[in-house]
């Protein structure tokens, strides 16, 4: 985990993001600043639109066309993301970087085996090739807790259950070590036994390669069990970050608080939680500047 003397592996300052409309531009992102150290786990947790998908694809440069870049820098061991070329950003995107993506059924290629898809990672971002980069493929898939990889490397997605098929875009993300690891809902529509089971080898990976992980989520439950540190987001700011423990026993922030109490407990009826927040869409869309 971060030490506060120790630099931060990637900073976010100030980070303004608009998407275009029919009806003017809409402010996804206003000003989000963030940290995260080396081998630490940070959570980021917030209500479906909160802008924390929007955070991981800026960091990447896979926005969408519509959107753009306000203000902000998003900085990676001192290099800046935003100002890179984008044949250089290309080289760190799933080598030093990589994103696991919320549908693994959409991640995948449903007509090509799931060892060749690998292999593609991996000829793409390492010296490796041919018969090399298979049995990477297959250690890769190994890595991830797959029982016979070396049969499962020649299955298709549709084959493959959906706890399976996610361990294979983890497998797809890791094939290059990456320093930095954006996980982006990945345990979104798996039962409650999968979910622990992915959660726990991302940590066991997190913990035995060094790795520092961006775990997105709306589930309070999961942030509250496995990351280090916890970043709150609403309607596309961060309104509260520290440590886990002090997030959750001692929020500071309404909206935090508010949060909680909208997630059940044991004993809980369903007439004791309250929403996180009306809906309030009045100023939503305005007329930015070029």
């Amino acid at each position: 985990m971060l030490k506060r003397s120790d630099p931060p592996l990637m900073r976010i300052e100030g980070l303004a993001v608009d998407f275009d409309t029919p009806h003017g531009r809409v402010p996804a992102l206003d000003h989000v600043s963030l940290e995260i150290g080396a081998a630490e786990i940070v959570g980021i947790v917030g209500e479906s639109g909160s802008g924390k998908s929007v955070t991981a694809y800026s960091i990447l440069g896979l926005l969408p066309r519509q959107a753009h870049v306000r203000s902000g820098s998003i900085t990676y061991l001192g290099r800046s993301l935003l100002e890179l070329p984008e044949a250089e950003l290309k080289a760190i995107r799933g080598s030093e970087i990589s994103m696991v993506f919320q549908s693994p059924q959409t991640a995948l290629n449903p007509i090509r085996p799931v060892g060749a898809q690998i292999s593609d990672v991996l000829r793409a971002h390492s010296p490796l090739r041919g018969r090399d980069a298979d049995l990477k493929a297959v250690e890769a898939l190994r890595a991830v807790h797959i029982q016979a990889p070396e049969r499962r490397v020649h299955a298709y997605p549709f084959e493959m259950s959906g706890g399976m098929c996610q361990r294979s875009v983890i497998a797809m993300a890791l094939a290059c070590t990456p320093r930095l690891l954006l996980a982006d809902e990945p345990t979104t529509g798996l039962d409650v036994t999968t979910q622990k089971a992915i959660m726990e080898l991302l940590v066991e990976l997190n913990r035995s390669r060094g790795m520092s992980t961006m775990f997105i989520t709306h589930d309070l439950g999961l942030a509250a069990q496995y990351c280090d540190r916890v970043i709150i987001m609403e309607r596309g700011r961060v309104v509260e970050q520290g440590p886990t423990e002090q997030i959750f026993i001692r929020p500071q922030h309404v909206y935090t608080r508010k949060l909680l109490s909208a997630t059940p407990q044991g004993h809980d009826k369903l007439t004791d939680l309250l929403p996180p927040r009306e809906p309030d869409v009045s100023g939503l869309v305005r007329t930015l500047p070029e």
